[in-house]
Order: structure tokens, then C-alpha cells, then sequence
């Protein structure tokens, strides 16, 4: 298994002898749905997630990574500009 580690979804620390890993891993994907954490060097395993729990993992796990839509980027960015430019 690989774990696409990033520092958007995951914190690796300890040492290379006992590295924990936050928060916890599931895999989803894999017909065992396996579920731990790693912890000081060791597998720390969880309870399995039932799959409406696995979908709102899922759903809060993709939030970083999706971009608003432009129009709104602009509109926020109009919106600073105007409270900007009314400060002066």
C-alpha cells in the first residue's frame, strides 16, 4: 500500500525509528477498510467506519484540494479591494 503523504492531510513526526502519523489512515478503498493510526512506530488500529461515515471522511477530506470557482475569487477579491480602497 502507498500512502500519498502531504502536508495538507497528515503530520509526520517522531523519529525514523518511531514516526507517528496524524490523523488516522483508512483505507477506504480495499475490501478490508482497514482503519489506524500510526503511532510511535506502531499500527494503532481503529474501529471500521460504516460507509455513510467513510463518505463524510471522504467529503471533508476533498475540501483543501477543490478550488472555488473563479467568479467567486473575483468577487472576493473585488470585495477587499472596495474595503481597501474605503479605508484610505
Amino acid at each position: 500500500m502507498i500512502l500519498p503523504l502531504n502536508n495538507i492531510e497528515w503530520a509526520l513526526e517522531g523519529t525514523d525509528a518511531r514516526p507517528s502519523l496524524h490523523p488516522s489512515v483508512g483505507n477506504w478503498n480495499l475490501k478490508c477498510k482497514s482503519h489506524y493510526v500510526l503511532g510511535q512506530g506502531r499500527v494503532q488500529w481503529r474501529r471500521r467506519y460504516s460507509e455513510a461515515e467513510i463518505e463524510v471522511v471522504r467529503r471533508r477530506d476533498l475540501k483543501p484540494y477543490q478550488r472555488r470557482p473563479w467568479t467567486q475569487r473575483v468577487g472576493d477579491w473585488v470585495k477587499r479591494l472596495v474595503a481597501f480602497l474605503r479605508d484610505e
